[in-house]
C-alpha cells in the first residue's frame, strides 16, 4: 500500500485575489525572489584567481538576481546590455533622494548636467536657489518654516549642522590640497591644519548652508603676522560647467574672540546675504567630489613668525541641543580642551529625584577613545543632583587623560560624565554650562538624550527687511518665542538614517512640483523601457517625515502639503514606474514606542510607497528578532504585502548579530547565519510581493573579499546560492492537521503586556482587538508552531519552532527568547517529530538523508524538501473551479492522481488535508466519477485507489464550503 498526502494548491482563498493581482515576470529561482541593493557591474580588474573578469562577474551579477535596487548601471550602457542579455526579467531603480534636500550633499553636483540642459542642478536633488532666483522669487519659498521656536523632546542623535565639510589649503600659486575633515571636527587636526605662512596663502573652509560665526581652536596660535576672513563674492563657468569662486570679499567682523588668531575662540560676522552675495560654489574642478558649498577662506596677508594650525574649528549651530538624561546608566558629558576643577550647570528646568555619579575619563583604548571612566574625587555638587542651577567642583584627579568619545561626533577633550544612577522621576534639563570665563560650545556638551530647540522665524523680528537679525534686532525681538537670526535656521527639518539632517520640502508650490518632477521624468522616469522600475530613495518616504510638520506648522498647511504629497506621488507614477524608499527598522504596521506612528499618520491610508527596503531588517546589528517580537515582524511584513506593497528584506551580518545567529565567525556560523535568513524569509514571504537580500554592514558594491568561506565577490559571498537553486515549490497556503496558526501581534506600548493578538498567519483580515487595525486585510502565510518549550540548558529561555509548509517542503525556524551563546549553542538543541518525511536542504545544495524528526539548536532554520514528491511513482495535481471563493462560497475541488510508471499500482491513499476555514460537504465525494462513502474525518478526505494502471490516473472529486 502506498500512502499519499495531496497538497490543496488553490483551496483557500480569499488571498488570492491578492495574489493574482500582483503578478511578476519569470524569477531566478524557483521559491524565492532575490534583490541586489547597492550593487552595480563587477569591480575592474576582475577576479584573476576565480578566473573571472568583470564583465563575467557583471554577469553572474545579473543572472542571481530579480531587482538591481538603488543601483544600475548607465542606461543602455555596456554594462547594461550585458546585464539585460543574461537576464531578460531583471528590473532596475534609481537610487535618489527625491523628497527632501539633504543639507549634507556627498554626491557630486555634476552628475545630472549632462543629461538635462538646464544647467541649475547639483546636490543629490535638485538645488533650487538658481531656480528662484532666474526668475525673481524668495528660494525659502521652497521650505517649511516654523513660526517659533519649536521644542522636540527625547531626542537621541545630534545633526553637526556646525561641521566643517571642506577643507582646501593652498599656499602661493600651487595647486589647491582637499585637507580630511575629521580630525577638525574631532579636535584633532594641528598636525594636519596649519595655516598658510606665505603672503596669499589660504585655509578655506566650507559648509552646504552659510554661517555668521566660526570656532577656531589654536594650536599653536599666531605670531605676529596678520591674516583677514573673505567670503566667495563672485562666481564663473569653466568649459566643463564647473563653477568656480571669481571673486573673494572681506567679511564684516562683529567680534573677535581669538584676537587676531592669537588665542582660541569665536570670530563673528556680518552674514553675506545668501542670495544676492554670499555665492555658493565648487572649489575645484579637479576635486572628486566638486560639491558646492558656502566658504570662508583665511588668507595671509603678512606671514607669521611661526607656524600656526588649528587643532579644532567648527561654524554657527543652527539648534540648541539641552540635555535631559532620566534612564539609570544615561550621562551628561562634558568636555574640556585643559583640565578643569569645576563646571557651572544653567537649568532650563530643575530635576526632581534621582542620583548621579560624577565620573572622569581614567583611560583611552585604540584610536583614542575613552575606554575607562573614574569617580571624581572630593565631589561638591551645588546643582544637588541637577535639582538646580549651581556649581560643580572637585579635585584636580590622577590619571585624567584626553580622549575621543564613541558617542556621535564627540571630540579629543578632557571629559568629565554625569551618570544616572537612579532614575528621576522629572528629569532635569540644562540649558547650558561653563567653565571659568568659557562657555561650552555643542562640540563639548554630549548626553544620551537631549531637548532639541529649533529656533522660529518671524518676519516681525526682521525690522530692517534684510533676512537677517543683526544684535540689536536680537536684543528687542517683536516674537520673543522666535529667535532665528535667519530663515533657513526654522526650516522645518527631518532625520534620516545617522541621524543625517534633511530639510522637508513645500510640495505645496506648484512651481517647485513642476520643475523638480517634470525632471526626473525628463532623465528616468519618462523611460518607455519597462526595465526601468522607477525611483528609490535611502530614506524613509512617509507622509508626514517629520513631527514638526504636525505640531509646529499651521494643520490646515499640513494638510495642504499631505495633499500634494499624494499628488507628487501620483505625477511621478504617470507613466506607470514606482517609488519607494527605505524604512530600515520601521515596523509601518506595527511602529514601536517613540518612533513615528507611520499607522496613525495615514501611511496605511495612502500607501506612499509602492515598495519598501528593511535594511538590516529584521536581523542585523541592532534590530535582533526573538521569539515575541517575531510576532509582531510577521504582522508587519503580512500586512505590507497585504496592502500591496513589495517588499525587500534584507538579513545583515554587521555588528554581533553574525555571532548571535551562527554562534561564532567562522565559515560554519556565515552558513548557518544564511541558512537562517533563508528560512526566515521563507516563512514571511508573499511569494510574489517579497525578495530577499542578505548583506554584511552597509558596504556595498561587488568588490572581491576575504570571507570565512574563502575569497570571492562580495555578490557570491552573501547570497546562498546553492540552496536558492533548490525548489521547495510555493507556499501551500494551509496548515497541516494537528496544527494551529500563529497568532499576529500589535504592540501598542513598551512591554510584553502590551502586545495586542489581532488576528493569525490563516485569516486574511485582522480582527477587532486594536481599533486602528480593525478589518484590516492581511497576507496569510498559515505559519504554525510546530512545537514550543523551555531550552533544555537554559530553562529561562523559552522557544517556538515556527513553521511553514510549501507544495514541496517544509521550512522551520527555532526563535528563542534571548541570543546568548548559551541560547544558540549546541546544548541548546531539541528534537521534534516531523509532519511526513522530509530531507534537509543543505548549505551546498545537496540533500540529506530521509528524516521524520529534526533537531534544531536555538536560532536555527531549516529547509526541507518533502521526501514524498514522487510517491513511489505516482504524480498528483489538484485544482478547484474558483480561484478567489468568497465566503459561504462552494469550491468543486479536483484530485488527479497519475501512475507514469512501467507497472500497476494498487491501493494507493490519496489524503487531502482540509484548512480549517473549509468544510468538507458530505455526499459530494466521487473517484473516477462514482459516489463514495463520506471521509469518517471532516476535516480531511482521504480515499484508496484500488489499482492505477501504468501510464493511467484516477480522478478524487468532492466538494467544500468556505467558511
Amino acid at each position: 500500500m502506498r500512502t499519499v498526502k495531496a497538497i490543496p494548491l488553490l483551496l483557500l482563498l480569499v488571498f488570492l485575489l491578492v495574489v493574482a493581482n500582483g503578478q511578476q515576470s519569470a524569477q531566478v529561482f524557483p521559491s524565492a525572489r532575490w534583490a541586489w541593493y547597492l550593487v552595480r557591474e563587477g569591480p575592474d580588474g576582475g577576479w584573476p584567481a576565480g578566473g573571472m573578469s568583470k564583465d563575467d562577474i557583471t554577469r553572474w551579477i545579473a543572472a542571481h538576481g530579480d531587482w538591481m535596487l538603488g543601483a544600475s548601471p548607465t542606461y543602455n550602457s555596456t554594462d547594461w546590455n550585458l546585464m539585460v542579455e543574461t537576464n531578460s526579467n531583471i528590473r532596475f531603480t534609481l537610487y535618489d533622494e527625491w523628497f527632501h534636500t539633504d543639507l549634507n550633499p556627498l554626491h557630486p553636483n555634476y552628475s545630472h548636467v549632462g543629461r538635462w540642459n538646464s544647467g541649475w542642478i547639483n546636490g543629490r536633488i535638485i538645488q533650487i536657489e538658481n531656480y528662484y532666483l532666474a526668475r525673481g522669487l524668495n528660494p525659502e519659498a521652497a521650505f517649511f518654516h516654523v513660526g517659533t521656536d519649536y521644542l522636540w523632546q527625547d531626542f537621541s542623535v545630534k545633526l553637526y549642522e556646525d561641521e566643517i565639510l571642506s577643507v582646501w589649503r593652498q599656499e602661493g600659486t600651487a595647486i589647491l590640497e582637499l585637507l580630511p575633515t575629521e580630525p577638525l571636527y574631532r579636535g584633532e587636526g594641528q598636525t594636519v591644519f596649519a595655516l598658510p605662512t606665505t603672503a596669499n596663502g589660504s585655509l578655506i573652509l566650507g559648509r552646504p548652508e552659510p554661517f555668521d560665526s566660526i570656532y577656531l581652536e589654536m594650536d599653536p596660535p599666531v605670531s605676529g603676522g596678520q591674516y583677514v576672513l573673505e567670503f566667495v563674492s563672485a562666481t564663473a563657468f569653466t568649459n566643463s560647467n564647473f563653477e568656480l569662486p571669481a571673486s573673494w570679499t572681506p567679511l564684516v567682523i562683529v567680534s573677535d574672540g581669538t584676537n587676531a588668531l592669537s588665542r582660541s575662540g569665536w570670530i563673528r560676522f556680518r552674514m553675506p546675504n545668501r542670495w544676492t552675495q554670499w555665492k555658493r560654489c565648487g572649489m575645484s574642478s579637479a576635486a572628486a567630489f566638486p560639491v558646492k558649498y558656502y566658504w570662508v577662506r583665511i588668507r595671509c596677508v603678512t606671514p607669521p613668525t611661526n607656524r600656526p594650525s588649528l587643532r579644532a574649528a567648527w561654524t554657527t549651530g543652527y539648534y540648541q541641543y539641552l540635555p535631559s538624561v532620566r534612564a539609570i546608566g544615561e550621562a551628561i558629558y562634558l568636555g574640556f580642551p585643559e583640565r578643569v576643577t569645576s563646571v557651572t550647570i544653567q537649568l532650563r528646568s530643575p530635576g526632581v529625584g534621582g542620583t548621579y555619579s560624577m565620573e572622569y575619563a581614567r583611560g583611552i583604548g585604540p584610536n583614542g577613545f575613552v575606554s575607562e571612566w573614574s569617580a571624581l574625587p572630593s565631589v561638591n555638587d551645588g546643582t544637588q543632583s541637577l535639582r538646580q542651577s549651581g556649581t560643580i567642583s572637585w579635585s584636580t584627579p590622577s590619571g585624567w587623560v584626553a580622549g575621543k568619545l564613541n558617542l556621535g561626533k564627540a571630540p579629543r577633550r578632557y571629559w568629565i560624565r554625569i551618570r544616572v544612577t537612579t532614575a528621576p522621576s522629572t528629569a532635569a534639563v540644562v540649558a547650558g554650562v561653563s567653565a571659568g570665563e568659557r562657555n561650552l560650545n555643542s562640540q563639548d556638551i554630549y548626553a544620551s538624550r537631549y531637548w532639541l530647540v529649533v529656533p522660529g522665524w518671524d518676519e516681525r523680528n526682521d525690522r530692517d527687511g534684510d533676512g537677517y537679525l543683526d544684535d540689536n534686532e536680537l536684543a528687542s525681538l517683536v516674537n520673543q518665542q522666535a529667535t532665528a537670526r535667519w530663515p533657513a535656521q526654522a526650516r522645518v527639518i527631518r532625520v534620516g538614517w545617522l541621524g543625517a539632517l534633511n530639510y522637508v520640502i513645500n510640495w505645496t508650490r506648484t512651481e517647485l512640483r513642476e520643475v523638480m518632477l517634470n525632471y526626473y521624468t525628463a532623465i528616468y522616469l519618462g523611460n518607455p523601457d519597462q526595465r526601468v522600475h522607477g525611483m528609490f530613495s535611502d530614506s524613509m518616504v512617509v507622509s508626514e517625515p517629520s513631527p514638526m510638520l504636525s505640531a509646529a506648522v499651521e494643520r490646515s498647511d499640513a494638510r495642504q502639503w499631505e495633499e500634494m504629497w499624494l499628488e507628487v506621488h501620483r505625477y511621478l507614477r504617470r507613466s506607470g514606474k514606482k517609488v519607494g524608499g527605505n524604512i530600515a527598522s520601521y515596523e509601518v504596521f506595527a511602529p514601536l514606542p517613540n518612533e513615528q506612528a507611520y499607522l496613525d499618520n495615514g501611511f496605511y491610508t495612502h500607501l506612499y510607497n509602492d515598495y519598501v527596503l528593511h535594511e538590516h531588517y529584521p536581523q542585523g546589528p541592532v534590530y535582533q528578532t526573538t521569539e515575541t517580537t517575531f510576532r509582531r515582524r510577521l504582522l508587519n511584513i503580512s500586512m505590507e504585502t497585504g496592502a500591496g506593497l513589495e517588499q525587500v528584506l534584507q538579513f545583515n551580518m554587521a555588528g554581533d548579530a553574525l555571532q548571535r545567529i551562527g554562534g561564532g565567525t567562522g565559515a560554519a556560523a556565515w552558513k548557518r547565519f544564511q541558512e537562517h535568513a533563508l528560512a526566515f524569509f521563507y516563512l514571511v514571504q508573499h511569494p510574489q510581493r517579497s525578495y530577499l537580500n542578505i548583506w554584511q554592514t552597509a558596504l556595498y558594491g561587488a568588490d572581491v573579499i576575504d570571507t570565512s568561506i574563502g575569497q570571492m565577490p562580495k555578490p557570491m559571498a552573501f547570497q546562498p546560492t546553492a540552496m536558492l537553486r533548490v525548489d521547495i515549490g510555493q507556499p501551500a497556503n494551509y496548515i497541516p492537521e494537528g496544527f494551529t496558526p500563529v497568532q499576529l501581534m500589535y504592540r501598542e506600548g513598551g512591554g510584553f503586556p502590551d502586545n495586542i493578538v489581532v488576528g493569525d498567519t490563516a485569516s486574511p483580515f485582522l480582527n477587532n482587538n486594536y481599533p486602528k487595525l480593525a478589518g484590516k486585510p492581511v497576507y496569510p502565510t498559515y505559519v504554525f508552531a510546530l512545537a514550543s518549550g523551555t531550552l533544555p540548558n537554559r530553562p529561562s529561555t523559552t522557544y517556538t519552532i515556527f513553521a511553514r509548509k510549501y507544495t514541496k517542503g517544509l521550512v522551520l525556524l527555532k526563535m528563542t527568547s534571548k541570543y546568548d551563546a548559551l541560547d544558540t549553542g549546541d546544548a541548546s538543541a531539541t528534537t521534534h517529530p516531523l509532519p511526513g518525511v522530509y530531507r534537509r536542504v543543505n548549505w551546498d545544495g545537496t540533500l540529506g538523508e530521509p528524516i521524520t524528526e529534526i533537531t534544531l539548536r536555538g536560532m536555527e532554520g531549516a529547509i526541507l524538501v518533502d521526501a514524498s514528491q514522487s510517491s513511489g511513482g505516482l504524480q498528483i495535481s489538484i485544482s478547484a473551479d474558483k480561484v478567489n471563493p468568497r465566503p459561504g462560497e462552494v469550491l468543486r475541488v479536483t484530485v488527479t492522481v497519475s501512475n507514469p510508471g512501467t507497472t500497476e499500482v494498487r491501493n494507493a491513499v490519496i489524503t487531502v488535508p482540509l484548512p480549517y476555514n473549509i468544510g468538507y460537504r458530505r455526499g459530494s465525494l466521487k473517484v473516477n466519477g462514482s459516489p463514495a462513502p463520506d471521509p469518517a474525518d471532516p476535516s480531511r478526505v482521504q480515499v484508496t485507489l484500488l489499482s492505477i494502471a501504468s501510464g493511467g490516473s484516477a480522478k478524487v472529486q468532492f466538494e467544500a464550503t468556505v467558511r
